[in-house]
């Protein structure tokens, strides 16, 4: 992996607006990593070599999660306490309820944090109103804002009271209160369509300063990309779709863009573009069959616009 990009998205993600502002239950990501780390140099290092020492397929998600342990073990006064941890049914121990994604000490209180990087396209005719969260759905189609956040709402958060119910022995010793929060980036995408340019306003429950996105079918994108004054593209590959590109990997729009426009037509392609007026744009462009399914929105649609963060008080057991 190259340590540069590593770098890039480590200080890309200590700054990364939210997706979703929900309140409380939703903090900024100032909030939750306000000390700058030292170095960055080392955390990247330490990362590219254990994913080369494991010979791992890199895959977004777990990338995401090992940045976001890089950055809270480098603040001050926090210590992580676990990662991935697993909860089972007290019922029926051999069943699993699913896991926490960090757990982790800062001063006296106890964190429980769910964090993902996602990015949504938003549909300009699909389920529900121009402003739900439903309409902005993933590459897969399955996958969307709304379920995304039911899910963290409904699901993950409230799983840290099931855990302590009986806590796991390394945890035991734990006393004090717990609060969970939830923390969603990436970027919005918003369509961009044919005689009318970029349309659909933001979905309910976005964050003001959400990174935003343009996507265009691929039968479309050569105008869509003139009509924006784009001028030098950069394809991206997993995982380093967060941080901006260096400048001097963009290059002129033509030869990017035969290059991408056959794979286009059968998956989606991410790329970042560079207007006239030195503007960087995150684009996808989508094939002309997509979406060919849409998971189905929550069963329980999300109505408050705000959460108080789920709290509790731990009680030492060992």
């Amino acid at each position: 992996m190259n340590q540069d990009r590593i770098r890039a998205d480590l200080a890309w993600l200590r700054q990364a607006p939210r997706l979703i502002d929900l309140g409380d239950i939703t903090p900024p990501t100032s909030e939750l990593l306000p000390t700058p780390p030292e170095s960055t140099s080392s955390m990247a290092g330490a990362i590219a070599r254990d994913y080369l020492e494991k010979n791992q397929r890199v895959r977004l998600g777990h990338y995401v999660e090992r940045l976001w342990k890089a950055l809270l073990d480098a603040q001050s006064d926090t210590e992580v306490l676990a990662c991935n941890l697993g909860v089972r049914d007290v019922e029926a121990p051999t069943r699993t309820l699913g896991e926490l994604d960090l757990l982790y000490r800062t001063g006296a209180r106890i964190e429980h944090l769910e964090f993902a990087a996602k990015f949504f396209l938003g549909l300009p005719e699909g389920p529900g109103t121009e402003t739900s969260m439903a309409r902005w759905i993933g590459m897969s189609g399955t996958d969307s804002l709304a379920r995304k956040t039911a899910h963290l709402l409904r699901h993950q958060l409230p799983m840290a009271r099931k855990l302590f119910e009986h806590p796991p022995k390394a945890l035991a010793a734990l006393d004090g209160e717990l609060r969970s929060r939830m923390h969603v980036t990436g970027a919005l995408f918003y369509p961009w369509i044919k005689g009318d340019g970029v349309c659909l306003p933001a979905p309910d429950g976005a964050a003001l300063e959400h990174e935003r996105g343009i996507w265009v079918y691929s039968d479309d994108a050569q105008l869509a990309l003139s009509e924006l004054g784009i001028t030098h593209l950069v394809r991206l590959y997993k995982p380093h779709w967060l941080s901006p590109p260096p400048l001097e990997t963009l290059a002129p729009i033509d030869p990017v863009f035969s290059s991408v426009r056959e794979a286009a037509y059968h998956t989606h392609q991410a790329l970042w573009g560079l207007t006239a007026d030195q503007r960087l744009i995150r684009l996808v462009i989508a094939p002309p069959h997509w979406p060919d399914r849409i998971g189905l929105p929550p069963t329980q649609p999300i109505t408050a616009q705000v959460f108080e963060a789920p709290r509790f008080t731990v009680k030492k057991t060992a």
